[in-house]
């Protein structure tokens, strides 16, 4: 069956624009995923592709371009900002990303690199199991104790600094 992109375009659009709305709240973050989705509905094709199912298909693109944006975000939008607790998360103002910076910096050396891999590289555990030669299981437990020890060393130095 072909199909043309109009016919999905005009068939499709309100349904994924607003599984992706749903998905991301934000309606300026949704218009780029919903923008990515539609080019490549148009790039699959012009180059021929046969679809039997154009709503699952226009799905399964919509599924993965989400992914995408959320992998993205977090290789580009998190730091060690989002590891402490909710209520550090929300307004970090320089005094406190300083503050994560200096607990940083207090972690013991193995947990510094499994963070910084995790955080800011955007490195996924299975690879980063491979790169510091540990079994996953032991790279998710060394992950969430690095995040509990950031946490904590970042409270200590938060209520040394208040003290002052």
């Amino acid at each position: 069956m072909s199909l043309s992109f109009e016919e999905v375009y005009h068939n499709h659009k309100d349904n994924t624009y607003a599984r992706i709305v749903s998905r991301l709240g934000s309606p300026f973050d949704a218009d780029d995923v919903f923008q990515n989705v539609f080019l490549k509905v148009y790039s699959s094709l012009a180059q021929g592709i046969q679809v039997k199912n154009p709503e699952n298909w226009v799905a399964r693109i919509t599924s993965n371009a989400l992914v995408d944006w959320h992998r993205t975000k977090r290789l580009h939008g998190s730091s060690l900002e989002g590891l402490c607790a909710p209520d550090i998360s929300q307004g970090i103002n320089l005094q406190e990303s300083e503050l994560i910076n200096k607990s940083f910096e207090r972690l013991p050396k193995d947990y510094g690199v499994i963070i910084d891999l995790y955080f800011n590289q955007g490195i996924p555990q299975s690879e980063i199991a491979k790169k510091l030669n540990l079994s996953i299981p032991n790279t998710r437990q060394r992950l969430h104790r690095a995040k509990n020890r950031l946490r904590e060393r970042y409270l200590e130095i938060r209520g040394n600094f208040e003290k002052v």
